[in-house]
């Protein structure tokens, strides 16, 4: 037995239909997010740092250097690219639930099933990088050490929607509310400020519903109520 999506609207109250929440974001939807984003941005912060002797500055001189994910003078292209296209993947992926179904497959695989490979690609080749053997002065710099951090992020978003666990999360109903009628009117229907509705009779025509009579002054009798008309 499937669990349930945890995108289904909830069941209808006595009130009337149920109001579905203006963006269905689940945890691991956010996850995603958040994690490829991570991959992105810190995808332009050192990846690769060295730390070679200078001959200038004594014998403890040392030229340091660095390179991000993006440099072409370095081993890491083209595999560190493709994991900053997972990435982006990985936002894309978690936005789609608002125009794409969860159930809807492409090629065979559903969104949450092209979401856990992409993740997983991405988790797999960094921690590659990180637990690669460098040269004594070569080390896996700051940058990489949080887009690990992001992949593995959105990997545990992408298992969460596989598994379809975690639920969505309580982010508010950003539809507009109805306006409140202005003064003098009724709600429901429109009438001028001052005046009454109409009452319907059976011969045909609408007679002004009369407004409640004051109550008799002390020592006034009360006048007897005008017969209905025929």
């Amino acid at each position: 037995m499937q669990p349930s999506d945890p995108t289904q609207p909830p069941a209808p109250g006595a009130g009337g239909p149920p109001s579905a929440p203006a963006w269905p974001l689940t945890l691991g939807d956010a996850l995603e997010i958040g994690g490829g984003a991570l991959i992105f941005l810190f995808s332009f912060a050192p990846f690769i740092s060295s730390s070679t002797p200078s001959l200038f500055g004594g014998p403890e001189g040392r030229y340091d250097d660095w390179w991000n994910a993006w440099s072409l003078q370095i081993f890491m292209v083209p595999l560190t690219l493709f994991v900053v296209a997972a990435g982006v993947l990985l936002i894309l992926m978690g936005l789609s639930r608002r125009f794409w179904s969860p159930d809807r497959e492409v090629l065979g695989f559903r969104p949450n099933q092209i979401a856990v490979g992409i993740a997983l690609f991405a988790f797999l080749v960094l921690l590659g990088y990180a637990l690669s053997r460098k040269t004594a002065y070569i080390s896996f710099s700051w940058g990489g050490a949080f887009m690990l951090i992001g992949a593995l992020a959105a990997t545990v978003g992408a298992f969460l929607n596989h598994f379809r666990v975690g639920g969505l999360l309580p982010l508010p109903n950003l539809r507009p509310r109805p306006a409140a009628p202005p003064a003098g009117q009724y709600p429901g229907a429109q009438y001028p400020a001052g005046q009454y509705p109409t009452e319907q009779y059976p011969g045909g025509y609408a007679q002004p519903a009369a407004p409640p009579a004051a109550p008799p002054a002390p020592g006034q009798q009360q006048p007897p109520a005008p017969p209905a008309p025929q």
